[in-house]
């Protein structure tokens, strides 16, 4: 058994089977409706919770742990003589982490704060996960705290983390971006690169994902238009000059939860009749 024990938070989402072979330790988070959330450890799978999502119009809850809850995972590793690296969510989107460096102050008293380094991941999910695979890695070599801890960071300094959503909404719910940002990208049906560093925010330059996408799987065809869009109430009209083949024009209804589409039917003849 390796004398330093990695601790993270169960917003990693590795495998359970993974983590556990590899020595991970985690602290769970809350999740649920109402009044009764769980443990995340305690969930099977999460298949019922996102079937769950999807239909619900009561959005979900979730809840950092408590600093109980740190002490209750740490606490036994200290008293089997380990010490402790304990890499979580970011604290732009969470208050786990600063959760877990109030639960080491409390050990700070008890003289056993230089057994425990807490270190803010500034990552999420998959990021997370690969933060702590390697700190993991370094610590079953026989690696003492302070090298898991470089080894973390120099993790972090290499993890580039970029993906795009179908929606904003369930961001906007949590708190994670602007009513602004939301309504923009719902209204014009923009999905925008995002990017956690620290917090969620959008990828201004793409083009390091641009190369690395087609790195890895190649490019077939490659179409540079320009893209002129006017707004006229709910409908929207792409005016595209494609290069090599033309110009091209669509139209479009922005058309919101519960409305009857041939609402707008009547607009879009409008629009055409005096495009005609």
């Amino acid at each position: 058994m390796s004398s330093v024990a990695v601790v993270t938070d169960t917003t990693n989402y590795l495998p359970r089977a993974l983590a556990d072979s590899q020595g991970i330790h985690q602290v769970s988070l809350y999740v649920g409706w109402g009044a009764a959330p769980i443990r995340e450890l305690e969930m099977p799978n999460f298949d019922d919770f996102y079937s769950r999502l999807r239909t619900d119009p009561e959005t979900p809850t979730t809840s950092q742990p408590s600093i109980g809850d740190f002490l209750a995972v740490w606490e036994p590793l200290l008293d089997a003589d380990r010490d402790i690296v304990s890499v979580h969510l970011a604290g732009g989107i969470s208050g786990t982490c600063e959760a877990a460096r109030q639960a080491r102050e409390v050990l700070v008293e008890r003289g056993l704060g230089e057994r425990i380094e807490v270190l803010d991941g500034e990552t999420a999910c998959g990021g997370l996960g690969l933060l702590v695979l390697a700190g993991a890695a370094v610590a079953r070599a026989g690696g003492d705290m302070q090298a898991v801890v470089e080894r973390v960071r120099e993790a972090r300094k290499a993890l580039r983390i970029w993906f795009c959503l179908d929606t904003l909404e369930y961001l906007r719910r949590g708190g994670r971006i602007g009513k602004a940002q939301a309504w923009l990208g719902g209204t014009l049906k923009i999905k925008p690169i995002l990017s956690l560093e620290y917090e969620i925010v959008p990828v201004a330059h793409p083009g390091p994902l641009r190369a690395m996408l087609a790195a890895a799987l190649g490019v077939l065809a490659e179409v540079r238009k320009q893209r002129t869009l006017l707004l006229c109430r709910n409908v929207r009209l792409h005016l595209d000059r494609v290069d090599g083949l033309g110009s091209f024009g669509e139209i479009e209804a922005v058309v919101a939860a519960g409305e009857r589409p041939e609402l707008y039917h009547s607009e879009i003849a409008e629009l055409l009749a005096a495009l005609k």
